[in-house]
């Protein structure tokens, strides 16, 4: 089975493979170190140096050298990284590093180009790099650093937010007066439309008493107080204007017949012929629903 391995694997070797590189191997034996071994079932594929691996990944596929610092121990199948705290110069030989040296992982020389990293702390084949008191120190400045610049950034956000919120308060005195100016404003508008109606208001509360048929009670007679309540129209102190909209209905409604046309609206108002059109026009467009019948000239209670 061996012999027959053999065979088969060196008919497929390439020519630039050394012929020492390949050697019989018995699966059934360990492997020896610096080399790989492969067997399928009951065959044997033999030995094959690592060495020479790596020199192929180098010299004939131009990889680099990418197994540099790889170690094949007696007794293992493959490929190992060389472990923490040597260095493997070849692949069957393994070194404690050196004190002073630290060597991590893949290391194939004590050296810096080679893997290996200066720990001065460091014993021969330490297994973890020990830091010196001046890295030590480095790094606690740098850690100290880190820590101050993240509070600061935090500091200066909660800073920003509190500065937003102290904005808000110093301008809540000024929000506050320009809400009562505009308040303050809006009244006096008020005012001033109730100012420009009240003579029209005493007008029409002397029709509505004369309607009435009752001139010692009119809703508003001429020149009494306009605060003063009476029984259809008047204003209040606070300048807004109430009525009694079922008085004030049943005033203009003469014939009592609970509805009012608009020749018994113009009674109260008083208006030429075409400012009534004009009147009437405008409150049919107004009309909500927009439908209002062509022959439609009254006002239903």
């Amino acid at each position: 089975n061996q012999t027959n391995g053999m065979n088969i694997i060196q008919s497929y070797i390439p020519s630039y493979v050394s012929p020492d590189s390949w050697q019989p191997w018995d699966s059934s034996d360990i492997c020896p170190a610096g080399s790989t071994c492969t067997s399928m079932g009951n065959s044997s594929f033999g030995a094959f140096s690592c060495d020479e691996l790596a020199r192929i990944a180098v010299d004939e596929f131009g990889f680099g050298n990418v197994l540099a610092g790889t170690w094949c121990p007696e007794g293992e199948m493959g490929l190992l990284n060389c472990p923490v705290g040597g260095y493997c110069p070849n692949s069957a030989t393994r070194v404690d590093c050196p004190a002073g040296m630290f060597c991590p992982h893949k290391t194939y020389e004590p050296t810096f180009d080679g893997g290996g990293k200066t720990c001065t702390r460091c014993p021969a084949g330490a297994e973890e790099k020990r830091l010196s008191k001046g890295e030590l120190i480095a790094q606690t400045v740098i850690l100290v650093v880190l820590c101050l610049l993240v509070m600061i950034k935090i500091v200066k956000r909660k800073a920003g937010i509190d500065n937003e919120r102290l904005k808000k308060a110093l301008n809540l005195d000024k929000v506050w007066k320009d809400k009562t100016e505009e308040q303050v404003q809006a009244v006096k508008i008020e005012q001033e439309k109730y100012a420009r109606l009240r003579p029209k208001l005493e007008v029409i509360a002397d029709r509505l008493g004369k309607i009435n048929n009752d001139p010692q009670d009119r809703s508003l007679s001429t020149g009494s107080p306009l605060s003063k309540r009476s029984s259809i129209l008047y204003i209040t102190k606070s300048g807004d204007i109430i009525f009694e909209s079922d008085e004030f209905f049943d005033a203009i409604d003469k014939n009592k017949d609970g509805v009012l046309s608009f020749a018994e609206i113009n009674e109260v108002l008083c208006l030429s012929d075409e400012l009534l059109r004009a009147f009437i026009a405008n409150m049919r467009a107004q009309m909500s629903a927009g439908y209002i019948p062509a022959h439609h000239d009254k006002v239903a209670r």
